[in-house]
């Protein structure tokens, strides 16, 4: 008896949550499209390389170095300074594998012998 009302207490609880209807207006809807399509066109972070090229302790010298560094490769591969305290480190590309990084090392190294491919967490664009 004692089952037999919990059983129907939790059936009628159940069935008037079954009824419940949400009604989202159509502003709601858009904005929650666009946030999935901004955040499937980001670009999502991988493991890869970059070729460093030197670092310095201060942003102008190492300002100086990246503009070296530009003029040098002609524009071919770009260049970032990536500030990792207490040092600004300059960069080469963002490669999400070894083969790409390697070939790009080669050719970079005509002009700075001394570079080293360092493994790091890069921005990759997805496929649409």
């Amino acid at each position: 008896m004692r089952s037999a009302f919990l059983f129907l207490l939790f059936w009628g609880c159940f069935d008037a949550f079954a009824q419940v209807q949400i009604i989202a207006e159509e502003s709601v809807i858009n904005a929650e499209k666009a946030r999935f399509n901004r955040r499937s066109s980001e670009d999502i972070i991988v493991s890869g390389y970059r070729i460093f090229v030197g670092m310095r302790s201060n942003r102008a010298d190492a300002n100086l170095l990246k503009q070296e560094v530009d003029e040098k490769l002609d524009s071919l591969y770009t260049s970032q300074i990536i500030y990792d305290e207490p040092n600004f480190k300059v960069y080469i590309g963002a490669y999400p594998n070894n083969n790409e990084a390697e070939e790009a090392m080669a050719e970079i190294r005509q002009y700075y012998p001394n570079v080293k491919k360092i493994r790091m967490p890069i921005p990759f664009k997805r496929e649409e």
